[in-house]
């Protein structure tokens, strides 16, 4: 029995790649058997939202969101500027991003150059009655890392408010 595999196509579909196989079999040189497959090769991410109270103002706060230095001060070990590429380092791990939103003591988005169509927005929220400030989360994690970025965020953020004395 002779048999041939070729990879056929990659389609997108959500933020899911399916790639589909297919393998012709030849029974006797006479008949040959089409066998399709699919195999899902990137875990679709789910949209989280979070938020926090923090005790400062919008003003003091926009820089430790969006200035390499101060990023680095709470939210990884290290965070290098170049090009318009941020560059967020973690445990000797390089993860690059773009800046593509910003507004002045409001919110950043930056997003993913390796995890497209992924990004990650902090949002400093003011309550016009109480003037309490809040910083909004919007991330994308897998399914089975969901309780871990929690986790990951809020410790992060609990840095932040130790290094702004909130």
């Amino acid at each position: 029995m002779d048999n041939l595999s070729v990879f056929v196509a990659i389609k997108l579909i959500g933020h899911s790649i399916l790639i589909t196989k297919i393998k012709l079999y030849n029974y006797n040189h006479q008949q040959w058997f089409l066998l399709l497959t699919k195999t899902n090769c990137m875990e679709q991410k789910v949209e989280i939202h979070l938020e926090y109270i923090i005790n400062s103002s919008p003003r003091i706060l926009f820089p430790y969101i969006q200035e390499p230095n101060a990023l680095s001060q709470w939210f990884a070990d290290d965070v290098n500027y170049k090009d318009g590429i941020y560059e967020f380092i973690w445990d000797d791990e390089v993860n690059k991003a773009r800046l593509v939103a910003s507004k002045e003591n409001k919110s950043v988005r930056f997003k993913w150059i390796d995890d497209e169509p992924y990004y990650f927005e902090i949002e400093i929220i003011q309550d016009e009655l109480t003037n309490d400030v809040a910083l909004a989360i919007t991330d994308y994690v897998k399914q089975d890392n969901l309780e871990d970025r929690k986790k990951i965020w809020a410790n992060s953020v609990g840095y932040l408010q130790s290094v702004i004395g909130a």
